[in-house]
This record gives C-alpha cells, structure tokens and sequence, in this order.
C-alpha cells in the first residue's frame, strides 16, 4: 500500500491550477493604474478579497503538506516491519522514501522527496546526487568510483568571483537493511562514509564558470549512517569513537581527522524523531496518532 500522494492525479491538477490562476489574478492586481479615490476604494476591496483567498489556499496547502508527512511517516513505519515471509525489507525501499535512488535534485522536485525524515536542514540543499559513483555529481571533480547512498551539497553561499567552495558544506548519507545481522568486515558503514569523505577531500570542487578547485580544507562534513543498531553495529560505533544519544537509540560524535560529524540513526530513532519533530502540526490539525494499523 503506497500512501495517496505518490499517486499524482486530477485532484491535484485542479489544486495546481488554482494556485496558477491566483498567482495570474495577483500579477493583474498589481499592474491596475489607480487614479483617483473612488478607483482606490474599489482596488482595496479587489486586493483584500484576493487576499482572503489566498491565505485560505495557503492554509489549505501547509493541511496539505501536514497530512502528507503524516502519511509518509505512518508509510515508513509499516515499511520497517517484517514482510509475510518472516523478512524484512531491503534498504532501498526506506532509500526510495526519503529521496528516489538513482536521480539527483535536478530532477526530482521538493514535494517528491523526504529528506526532513533525516533533517529538516537538508531539504534546502543546493545539489544532491542519489546513488550515483562520485564522478558524476555535478558539483565535484572526482573519479571515484565510489557511491554513497546520498550525497547532499549544502545551500549554495554564493557563486562569485571569489575562489570559496560553492557550498558550505557536504552531507553524506548510507543507508542499511532493516533488522540486519550479518556484517562483513569490509561492509562496516563508518568506514564506508569515512572513506567517502577521503575520496571526496581528494579531487576538487567545481565552480559555476567550470573551474575545479581544491576542497577547502575546512570544509565540514555531515555523514548519517541510518540502520538497525545491532550488537555488532554498536560495537563498531564505538569503535568509530561515537557516543551513545542520551535516548539509546543512535550514536553521534566529530571525526576530527575527518572534520566530519559523524551520527548514526536507528530506524526506530529516525521515525521517532519526525513524528517529535511534527507532532505539534499534527496536533493542532486534529489528525489521529495512527493512520495504518
């Protein structure tokens, strides 16, 4: 069962046509050539019923949102419970939810991912590239190989004649099966992002007008590593010199020979934490604690 909103259909045409048609009506508003006072009377009361319409749809809209991540998160949890066969699913379907693998931002609009399951920061990213070999984002000059699940460029700070990075930081995501056991010990994920960010600090970052540069020395990064923390996860974890979060349920801490903020999400910690983050909108929409049983 997908939730409705992956299912585009003619009742959000008609939603999208509306808001065009008063995006249109307001832009003829403001070119009205007001002369006297008798004209500005009857222009107040054209803008003030304009507006009345617009905040209407506009509270329509953050509903319309509210109910969408409610049922993105209700979505995930069912996702993260054992199948009929006894088996837990892979971790591209938790992938696919919080951002469609295999395609990068500039091809996937702002209502068609997730990425406020993670952090609400990085829904205003600048470039994010999803499960694609680092030579191919746009933003890098890198052969690597190597492909982390995501990887999120921070917004941009600015692109001028200066020789600063066109963003302000990176962010990069691996996401595991749910309820997995068995580890090679090539298959640790801390060292998966820790050598994603080697490979990364290694090339350059290109700039708007083409030109690569080298990766600033000071430039942080952000690695999440979202899974089941198993016994032998959590032991890897600590290895990886990550501290415990006070509620049990993830590890967090600062590589500093990476410069990297390190912090791992169990999957529990990560749906907890959506609904926490959320539950006010929800509340105050009157929606149920649960949507799918």
């Amino acid at each position: 069962m997908k939730p409705r909103h992956f299912q585009p259909g003619a009742s959000n045409r008609g939603y999208h046509e509306l808001q065009v048609a008063l995006v249109q009506e307001g832009q003829k508003l403001l070119q009205v050539d007001v002369e006297g006072p008798a004209e500005f009377q009857d222009f107040e009361k054209q803008l003030a019923d304009y507006f009345d319409r617009v905040s209407e749809v506009n509270r329509a809209d953050l509903a319309r949102y509210v109910c969408h991540r409610k049922a993105i998160i209700e979505f995930l949890r069912q996702q993260l419970g054992r199948q009929a066969d006894g088996k837990y699913r892979r971790e591209d379907r938790i992938h696919n939810i919080v951002f469609p693998r295999g395609r990068t931002s500039r091809e996937v609009w702002f209502d068609e991912h997730n990425l406020w399951l993670l952090d609400e920061r990085l829904a205003f990213h600048a470039f994010l590239s999803s499960d694609k070999p680092l030579a191919q984002a746009a933003s890098l000059d890198n052969s690597s190989r190597a492909e982390p699940d995501l990887l999120i460029f921070d917004k941009a700070v600015a692109f001028s004649e200066s020789d600063e990075a066109p963003f302000n930081s990176i962010t990069v995501v691996e996401f595991k099966r749910p309820q997995r056991e068995e580890y090679g010990e090539n298959e640790n994920p801390f060292t998966q992002v820790a050598d994603y960010v080697r490979d990364i600090r290694a090339g350059k970052v290109r700039m708007a007008d083409g030109r690569s540069l080298p990766v600033p020395e000071d430039l942080p990064f952000y690695c999440y590593v979202v899974c089941d923390l198993t016994r032998g996860l959590e032991r890897w974890a600590e290895n990886f010199e990550l501290q415990k979060t006070p509620d049990g349920l993830g590890f967090f801490g600062y590589k500093r020979a990476l410069r990297a903020y390190c912090e791992a999400i169990s999957y529990p910690k990560l749906v907890s934490d959506a609904e926490k983050r959320n539950r006010a909108f929800f509340e105050k929409l009157g929606l149920p604690k649960r949507l799918m049983r």
